[in-house]
């Protein structure tokens, strides 16, 4: 593989490491249905509110949110378009399970043989 090759999918593992933590999936999960502000995730997340922030930041980052000021007030936003097709899509994946359950059954007949 070449070297872009390689980076690329070391920043797609960084990525997924980030959105393997709990808090930081429901921000973003959050931030799909609305933008968000650090006062309505803390309440949401029942968490304080510098680690909501730290989780912020590591999301920003990875530029899986981005922030608008409007006043005082800084919302979150889903990045794009592609994050929340991303997103989406993993959850209707997952949530969804007998399309995981037939493949899990024919697999195990696959390898049986």
């Amino acid at each position: 593989m070449d070297k872009n090759t390689l980076q690329t999918m070391e920043t797609i593992a960084n990525v997924c490491h980030l959105m393997g933590e709990t808090n930081r999936l429901k921000i973003l999960f959050l931030c799909l249905k609305a933008p968000q502000s650090v006062s309505m995730l803390v309440k949401e997340l029942e968490i304080s509110q510098p680690l909501v922030s730290h989780h912020l930041k590591l999301l920003k980052t990875a530029k899986l949110l981005f922030s608008e000021r409007n006043g005082k007030q800084i919302n979150y936003h889903i990045f794009d378009d592609h994050i929340r097709c991303i997103l989406e899509d993993m959850y209707q994946h997952y949530s969804d399970k007998s399309h995981l359950t037939t493949k899990t059954q024919s697999n195990k007949k696959d390898a049986s043989k």
